[in-house]
């Protein structure tokens, strides 16, 4: 457990990199998971939640990263789960690549 006892009112940041968390060599974070435990009813963020990643710099540009999120509650006693899944392409910058283009 890196944290407890959070508001959802509060913004916090973690730095979950290989060497804030002392993981030995080739050892990386692959799975992030929040539990809250119970909740009162109407349980919601205050500030919609983001999370910021910085990947190997041997990674290709234009490499695909599948993201996926899964949510979860018990209610009435059985589980409801939601997933979903998207895909992140990994776009480097440099001093001679310049932004990505936008628009016409």
């Amino acid at each position: 457990m890196l944290a407890s006892n959070l508001l959802s009112t509060n913004n916090y940041s973690y730095n979950l990199s290989a060497a804030a968390l002392e993981l030995m060599g080739g050892e990386f974070v692959t799975n992030i998971r929040f539990e809250f435990g119970t909740v009162a009813a109407g349980f919601a963020t205050a500030v919609k939640p983001t999370i910021t990643v910085q990947t190997l710099s041997t990674l290709a540009n234009g490499y695909q990263i599948i993201n996926r999120a899964e949510v979860g509650e018990q209610y009435g006693g059985a589980p409801q789960i939601s997933t979903t899944s998207w895909c992140t392409r990994v776009v480097k910058f440099g001093p001679d690549t310049g932004l990505p283009k936008t628009g016409h």
